[in-house]
């Protein structure tokens, strides 16, 4: 996302950021973040932007720049060029990659991903934590699901029960986690995942 787009366009529509933040329906500071590079809009923000501003959101991520044109959005309080922060592959496949702490600490793994997602709040990271998020609460659902078939049918059938065994229902999930890291990790290295 080049926010210098955002900056361009705000200005070649004759917008204050306060009357850009009240069409927008966010918070003047939250334009002045946007705008000098300091915090990365989120998919609402950024869609509610494109709305005030008429333009498409693939616009206004990917604006067309001249050949050789690196965006370079200029800091509202000192007019200085700040550095554009996009996810990198590299940040990307580390993100990912550190959902693996599941086999260490598996009830919350997911607070490392969560914090390397934090510095640079990409929307393609902010999907693998939420994938992690999803399946913890699936393990733990799965989880009691066998219990209460268990529960059920051992006290309707005695005897002639047949028990889920926990830990078939707990490295089924395991391995059910690994494959959807280790997909995820060939979309990003195959560039099939947008970065």
């Amino acid at each position: 996302m080049s926010l210098t787009s955002i900056l361009a366009l705000r200005r070649s529509r004759g917008l204050t950021q306060e009357e850009l933040a009240e069409k927008a329906g966010v918070t003047v500071r939250t334009i002045q973040r946007i705008e000098s590079g300091e915090s990365k809009a989120r998919a609402y923000t950024l869609k509610k932007i494109a709305e005030v501003m008429g333009v498409s959101l693939g616009e206004l991520q990917n604006p067309v720049m001249a050949p050789g044109q690196v965006p370079t959005p200029v800091s509202a309080q000192n007019g200085m060029a700040a550095p554009v922060q996009e996810t990198s592959r590299e940040e990307l496949y580390l993100l990912n990659m550190s959902c693996f702490f599941y086999l260490i600490i598996p009830f919350v793994h997911v607070l490392i991903p969560y914090q390397l997602w934090k510095k640079n709040r990409g929307e393609a990271g902010w999907k693998i934590v939420k994938s992690q998020v999803s399946w913890t609460i699936a393990l733990h659902g799965s989880m009691l699901l066998a219990l209460g078939y268990n529960l059920v049918t051992k006290y309707y059938f005695r005897e002639k029960a047949f028990l889920v065994n926990y830990l078939c229902v707990f490295f089924i999930m395991y391995i059910l986690n690994a494959f959807i890291i280790l997909r995820t990790n060939y979309r990003i290295t195959t560039g099939k995942c947008r970065v």
